[in-house]
């Protein structure tokens, strides 16, 4: 018997509907061979390790799919066959969130997929059906932001948010950046040297010597700076470290409890499906929230205190 096998990584979302399609399309590639027997078989694996097995479509959409007995996985079993031999012809097994380890070079780690398998004597009717079942199959997948991209997109988020609170100074020791740009000059010397341009006339070897005895003074200065106790850094640690752990606490329970691999919506699922659609909205507006806030307050401070004179 040949098989036509292949299987699905990707979050899904299977509500009545399209379970019903899918079984109309098993059904109608199934009813190609009138002279075999029709038969379905449903495995309905729910929280609890609990397992029912069910023999038509209505019974599984008749469970509650309650919080106590949550739908986790279900297995399709859909096969025609003649009086005569003892295992079906046809077969077309569907599996929604079987787990499967996947093998990486550090660890392994559970993944939820879906899976087809087709088996009959006939290699055609195995690459159509398979064909025409994954058609609906891909129809169940989640149109949603990945967790992944949802982590990529918090961390740079979190680096913009980082970055105006505590902007880069390009400063060492007790001169800075600018200063060495300016052949190591500070306001001083360049002020006299200015005067001396605008007067149109040669510095004397006095105001040289001065000149040079304050570009190698900043230099020394800015090698050797003098020790000055730190400052306290309670404040800016409390600034940026409270809004940081708030962000990493909302962004985990964001992508690990709101972005669920395997939906079977029906029952009491609904419900609670459309909770945690409400509560990615809200979690997703805390995230913005808080970057905004702390971008606009560090810009408002730094405006204000641009205003206030220096002493």
């Amino acid at each position: 018997m040949e098989v036509s096998y292949k299987e699905y990584r990707a979050a899904f979302l299977l509500e009545a509907t399209k379970l019903e399609r899918l079984m109309d399309v098993i059904h109608e590639r199934l009813g190609d061979h009138p002279t075999a027997l029709v038969q379905d078989h449903f495995e309905v694996f729910m929280s609890g390790n609990r397992c029912d097995e069910l023999t038509n479509i209505e019974q599984v959409l008749a469970l509650e799919n309650s919080k106590k007995h949550r739908l986790e996985r279900l297995v399709i079993v859909s096969s025609a066959a003649t009086e005569g031999p003892r295992r079906p012809e046809y077969e077309v097994l569907v599996d929604f969130g079987v787990v499967k380890k996947q093998r990486t070079t550090t660890t392994t780690t559970p993944v939820k997929l879906v899976t087809v398998e087709v088996r009959s004597d006939a290699p055609n009717w195995n690459r159509q059906t398979l064909s025409q079942v994954e058609e609906q199959i891909e129809r169940t997948w989640l149109k949603q932001t990945a967790p992944v991209i949802s982590l990529l997109v918090l961390i740079l988020l979190l680096a913009g948010f980082f970055l105006v609170q505590f902007p880069p100074r390009f400063e060492g020791g007790g001169g800075s950046w600018e200063s060495s740009r300016r052949l190591w000059l500070n306001e001083k010397e360049l002020d006299r040297i200015e005067q001396a341009v605008k007067e149109n006339r040669t510095l004397t070897d006095a105001e040289i010597r001065e000149i040079t005895t304050g570009q190698l003074r900043n230099v020394f200065f800015y090698a050797r700076p003098a020790a000055e106790p730190n400052p306290p850094r309670t404040r800016p640690l409390l600034l940026f470290g409270i809004p940081f752990l708030m962000l990493v606490a909302v962004a985990g329970y964001l992508v690990f409890a709101c972005y669920p691999g395997a939906i079977f919506l029906w029952g009491d699922e609904i419900e609670r499906y459309n909770a945690v659609l409400q509560r990615r909205r809200v979690l997703w507006s805390v995230i913005v929230g808080i970057l905004v806030v702390g971008v606009l307050g560090k810009l408002l401070s730094e405006g204000v205190l641009s205003w206030i004179p220096k002493t």
